[in-house]
């Protein structure tokens, strides 16, 4: 698993163990695990962020991969259609409402929702019903503990 400009940021298995994302500086990769001593790399590297890919998480199903990112001009998460893992595809726009990188992605076990969270101390949660339309859940969960209850 070599030939990246730089180091790894992050990295998923799929609920089966048969595939691995890994975020590189330059991408993130998707790898073909069913014969674990022999990794083959699937198709090319998933582009779409600008800034460095700080999670990832697979949907149940193995179909969904979700990125999440500190990108330079609006932090969002990216959607991806996994369904021919060699030939991945972005689903719709990416999910933004973070004012900070997006440090966590994280699916439902039934994968019909998408928490994303941020070091804004907010966590949105996304409906994904409509995989290439997302929509958010309510207002962002605030983290409060270091802060007065008035305030949140």
């Amino acid at each position: 698993m070599t030939g990246h400009i730089d180091g790894v940021s992050t990295v998923a298995f799929s609920s089966d163990g048969t595939s691995l994302a890994i975020s590189y500086s330059d991408g993130t990769v998707l790898w073909d695990l069913t014969d674990p001593a022999r990794p083959r790399r699937l198709g090319q590297p998933l582009t779409g962020h600008t800034g460095s890919v700080e999670s990832l998480a697979f949907s149940p199903d193995g179909n969904t991969l979700a990125t999440g990112s500190t990108d330079s001009t609006d932090s969002t998460a990216i959607l991806w259609d996994l369904g021919d893992p060699a030939l991945p595809r972005r689903l719709g726009q990416p999910l933004t409402g973070h004012t900070g990188g997006v440090l966590s992605v994280a699916f439902s076990s039934n994968g019909d929702t998408l928490a994303t969270a941020s070091n804004d101390n907010t966590a949105i949660l996304w409906d994904l019903s409509d995989l290439t339309r997302p929509r958010r859940l309510g207002q962002p969960l605030r983290a409060c503990w270091r802060t007065s209850q008035a305030a949140c």
